[in-house]
Order: structure tokens, then C-alpha cells, then sequence
């Protein structure tokens, strides 16, 4: 891992954040969280990170506008990784993400150590 391992991490859930920011902070990454997807876009052009989680309902702009706004937004080099994480794992849901340009997708409930292996199996390509 590099001090460049940067995440955002997007979610309108106080407890999904704090979760989520107390188990990656602990592998040694770091955290920027926002708790909407006006916020998220505003995250990840701030703080420049190489990965992206997002949720798929948040206020403002749901995850799969933010992901879809991120890829197409050529000021943000290098593109980061993205994984989406939602409380419905429908066909639908999974095919919206992926047009969106999102990598990977996580159904809700999910464990921190599910979500650990894909962050690192993420930044480790």
C-alpha cells in the first residue's frame, strides 16, 4: 500500500460510513466520507482518490449518477476504481452499474471483510 491509497467513501448511512471508515482506516488507508452524491462528486474531484465506494440510493444524485458523472469527467485522471455497494442486488441494479461505468458491486449486507478483499484485490492492480 502507498500513502496514495485514498478512498472515498459515499453513503447517506451514518453507521454504513462509520463502519466502513473505521475498517479501512485500520488496514492503513485513507478516508475521505460523503454522505450524498453531490458531496461525492466534490470528494472524489478534491481528494483525487483510487477508489470509490459508493452507494446506490443516496440524496442529491443516486451512486449510479455519480459513477456515471465520474467516468465522464476527463479532469478526473487517473479515473479511480469504483465499487458499488446497494441494498438490492437485482439484475437491473447490477446491468445500471455497469453501464455507469462502475467495476465492481457488492450487495448490502455485506461483511467489512468481503469489502476489504475487493478494495485490496482493487488497488492491488
Amino acid at each position: 500500500m502507498t500513502c496514495h491509497d485514498r478512498i472515498v467513501i459515499a453513503d447517506d448511512s451514518r453507521t454504513a460510513v462509520a463502519v466502513l471508515s473505521f475498517a479501512l482506516a485500520k488496514e492503513g488507508y485513507e478516508v475521505v466520507t460523503a454522505r450524498d452524491g453531490v458531496e461525492a462528486l466534490e470528494r472524489v474531484r478534491e481528494a483525487a482518490p483510487r477508489l470509490v465506494i459508493l452507494d446506490g440510493m443516496m440524496p442529491r444524485k443516486d451512486g449510479f449518477t455519480v459513477a456515471a458523472e465520474i467516468r465522464a469527467d476527463s479532469s478526473i485522471d487517473p479515473q479511480p476504481h469504483i465499487i458499488m455497494v446497494t441494498a438490492e442486488g437485482r439484475d437491473d441494479d447490477r446491468d445500471r452499474a455497469a453501464t455507469a461505468g462502475v467495476d465492481d458491486f457488492l450487495t448490502k449486507p455485506f461483511s467489512p471483510s468481503q469489502l476489504l478483499e475487493r478494495v485490496r484485490s482493487a488497488l492491488a492492480g
